[in-house]
């Protein structure tokens, strides 16, 4: 039987999925899926995790993204699976001539895109725990941005970069602020 604590380990894998991504912990993401996990409709479809996974971390080189997904629908389909869907924002940024895949860039002027969607997922419990065994992205919208004066853009952090140990790690680094 899946309990509340098994759809809150699919939501915290979810949540992975996302800072994986973003901070680019491209192991790490891999180990969110099953072995067997399929994609359909997605930018990065791919025969298996590991192309997947290689396919998304080709297509983010020279771009930063923020993922939110919200309004998690989880529903159990046996005591092994479950079913989700998510609500997806995500936010994809690059400097003015980077490499950007055609999908996403419709002219040079333009600096990022947001884009909304649906991720309808399938999960499979595993001796490693919760894992995504099916995946379907469907996108209902790619705005594009452009920076001012048609295009020039500075991409700054403001509080610097994310540490990503804070989680795996157990804290904040001594001396940071």
């Amino acid at each position: 039987m899946i309990t509340l604590e098994d759809i809150e380990e699919i939501k915290q894998l979810k949540a992975r999925y996302c800072r994986c991504v973003d901070l680019k912990l491209w192991p790490e993401f891999r180990q969110i899926f099953s072995d067997d996990c399929q994609y359909v409709g997605t930018a990065a479809a791919a025969p298996g995790p590991d192309q997947f996974v290689e396919t998304v971390a080709a297509s983010l080189v020279e771009l930063k993204s923020v993922h939110h997904v919200h309004n998690p629908e989880i529903r159990p389909l046996s005591d092994d699976r479950a079913r989700g869907s998510w609500s997806l924002q995500d936010y994809l940024f690059w400097e003015k001539g980077a490499h950007v895949p055609p999908w996403l860039k419709g002219s040079e002027e333009q600096i990022s895109v947001v884009g909304f969607g649906l991720y309808e997922e399938e999960y499979q419990r595993t001796v490693d725990g919760w894992k995504i065994a099916r995946m379907r992205l469907s996108r209902l919208a790619l705005i594009p941005l452009f920076g001012p004066g048609g295009g020039e853009a500075t991409l700054k952090q403001v509080w610097g970069d994310p540490d990503p140990e804070w989680i795996a790690g157990g804290g904040f680094k001594a001396g940071a602020q």
